[in-house]
């Protein structure tokens, strides 16, 4: 299937990256209060727990602007699930920002690496996703339709000589509060070689996701098509 699972003895190094030093700070005191039973094994030391959250949390604020975006991670990561911002208007800034940055980081040019990347900071984000990943590592993504449906295509370009499509599913409208426009999940994976071949795309269209779609959000267990996607996704 087009699913994967993750053998027990596998070793898992997650990192979690902000801008922002105040919900840097949040996050660690909430992992802390996850691992405080863990505190109860003679064997798990302070010092452990700090070395695990270091590696964990990676506080990237020397340019604001472009946080993570300015040091991006290269053919190093084997799966990314996110959610990237929206934003269209104002997003020139961002690529001012990418202008004005002199020299390499992380042994690419800012200039040259983004300069695909069409209109909104979603598009400054799956190029950095893309590049990210090793040779088959999958990223699941949260786009908005516009990004799909704009004739415009760097980005889309870009994104596809180094990955395959391998899912897109249809979210409905208000999936997430306050956020109207229309959703989709896409799921890429990196290619080994140009010369792969291109799969098969799974699609989706998910009238429901397990709980009501105004304010109250109410669960639903009994209709909730996502799920059902999710599973012959995964099947």
């Amino acid at each position: 299937g087009n699913g994967f699972t993750i053998p027990r003895n596998l070793f898992i190094q997650q990192s979690r990256i902000d801008v922002d030093a105040h919900t840097h700070i949040l996050a660690k005191a909430n992992t802390l209060i996850h691992y405080a039973e863990a505190m109860r094994n003679p064997a798990v030391t302070p010092e452990a727990l700090n070395k695990l959250m270091a590696r964990m949390f990676l506080l990237m604020n020397d340019n604001e602007t472009l946080g993570s975006q300015e040091r991006p991670s290269i053919n190093s990561i084997d799966l990314i699930m996110t959610n990237p911002p929206y934003v269209t208007q104002g997003s020139r800034i961002y690529k001012e920002s990418i202008a004005d940055t002199s020299g390499s980081r992380n042994g690419v040019n800012l200039g040259e690496y983004y300069d695909s990347c069409g209109l909104g900071l979603e598009s400054l984000f799956l190029r950095y996703i893309s590049g990210a990943l090793k040779p088959g590592g999958k990223a699941f993504v949260i786009v908005p339709q516009g990004m799909l449906t704009r004739t415009e295509t760097g980005t889309k370009s870009a994104v596809l000589s180094e990955c395959n499509l391998i899912a897109s599913i249809a979210l409905p409208k208000n999936t997430f509060f306050n956020t109207p426009q229309k959703t989709y999940i896409i799921v890429i994976e990196k290619r080994h070689t140009e010369f792969d071949d291109r799969p098969s795309i799974f699609c989706g269209i998910a009238k429901s996701i397990g709980e009501s779609l105004d304010y109250r959000r109410h669960p639903t267990p009994d209709d909730n098509v996502l799920d059902c996607i999710a599973s012959e996704f995964s099947a």
